[in-house]
């Protein structure tokens, strides 16, 4: 059964956990501050600010934080600090009927994809993919982004064509219109999940991928990997936001890597790109495991609540 977590407002309060990689006191403080400055009451997690080389501490620890969050009365939303790496390796370790007994808003990027896409698949509960606490509020959000999460986390979104930034809109690939669960999130966390028992199931979805400097060849290697994997069989639609790739102080555009293979590969499936959607400018936040409805023909992606 699908869940759509309950909205939150200003006043509540947000636990922030780090699930992947380290984050200091001072990034965690402006997003803190950043979030207050919105209404929100925001605590860290025990172990929020733990640091083990590359990793925000232990993985027990870790996991443990995740777990309480959810299982906390008092706490309407679970927001990360940030990504990088590490969220994969804590997946066993989950007790995921705490989460489908407990579901709470929930936002996370980039490396956060591996849990968003478990709680789907073991717990059917929505999250949201979008701006976290210190690499995202702590770092200062453009007035879109800012608003895009306040919209999605609030509610305000649910049966609305999401909006584009200024002068910008979807690119058609392949004409059409399709429907389904909203899934994805970042392409080398979801390829690395490839072959584990975590392995992407796209049947039936909308998918939506983004990546960051990753060459070429990389963005072929991930895409050809979820393709073999079986990981697109039975998917409705494909949306790709931002595949931006720095190099040499200047930045890259990769989209059209990806959409050279997914063109060649899946050439009935209704496919665009352009979406407000990535690691840098302007982005939605989007409710993984919502209903979504991609048109491609009129340039609009549409979320609703769970069905």
């Amino acid at each position: 059964m699908a869940i759509t977590p309950e909205s939150i407002f200003p006043g509540s309060k947000l636990t922030a956990v780090s699930p992947a990689g380290p984050v200091s006191r001072e990034e965690v403080e402006s997003g803190v501050s950043a979030l207050r400055n919105l209404g929100f009451e925001v605590v860290p997690a025990m172990h929020a600010l733990d640091s083990t080389e590359y990793l925000a501490g232990s993985d027990a620890d870790r996991a443990d934080d995740l777990a309480a969050a959810f299982a906390d009365p008092g706490t309407a939303g679970v927001i990360c600090t940030r990504g990088g790496y590490g969220t994969m390796r804590l997946l066993p370790l989950l007790d995921w009927k705490t989460f489908a007994d407990h579901p709470k808003s929930f936002t996370g990027f980039s490396d956060i994809s591996a849990l968003q896409l478990a709680l789907w698949q073991r717990c059917g509960l929505v999250s949201f993919s979008g701006p976290q606490l210190a690499r995202g509020f702590g770092r200062g959000l453009d007035e879109f982004s800012n608003l895009q999460w306040l919209h999605a986390v609030q509610g305000e979104a649910w049966g609305k064509p999401l909006p584009m930034p200024d002068e910008t809109e979807l690119a058609p690939v392949h004409a059409g219109k399709a429907e389904g669960p909203l899934l994805g999130g970042n392409l080398a966390v979801l390829a690395a999940l490839c072959g584990t028992e975590w392995t992407p199931d796209f049947s039936g979805a909308v998918v939506i991928l983004e990546e960051i400097d990753e060459p070429p060849y990389r963005i072929d290697r991930m895409l050809t990997q979820l393709l073999m994997s079986g990981a697109f069989r039975g998917v409705r639609g494909i949306l790709l936001g931002r595949f931006d790739q720095h190099e040499k102080g200047k930045q890259l555009d990769r989209t059209g890597s990806a959409v050279a293979v997914l063109r060649e590969a899946l050439s009935s499936i209704p496919l665009a790109s352009g979406a407000a959607y990535g690691h840098a400018g302007p982005t939605w936040t989007l409710p993984l495991g919502a209903w979504a409805t991609l048109n491609v023909d009129a340039g609009m992606l549409t979320v609703e609540p769970a069905r």
